[in-house]
């Protein structure tokens, strides 16, 4: 039987969301490597890494923090 709070954490998004983010960092060198030789390769690994950062760091925040239902969406709300 799992506890409670260890199945908090396993169902949350948030971790899934970092151990993806983990998983581009880990295999960034490998998939660079599809890439041509030289600086074009150094420049895809780092950019992935970059990505995989603020691409997790962006949907944490997304996720953790509390907007009001009125201004949810992509247009502003109607007066």
């Amino acid at each position: 039987m799992i506890p409670d709070r260890v199945r908090v954490v396993l169902s949350s998004v948030v971790t899934w969301l970092t151990l993806a983010s983990a998983a581009v960092l880990i295999f960034s060198e490998e998939i660079a490597a599809v890439l041509p030789e030289g600086p074009a390769a150094d420049l895809g690994e780092w950019a992935l890494r970059v990505v995989a950062w603020l691409g997790a760091a962006v949907a944490i925040i997304r996720r953790v923090t509390p907007v009001p239902e009125s201004e949810r969406g992509l247009l502003p709300p109607e007066a």
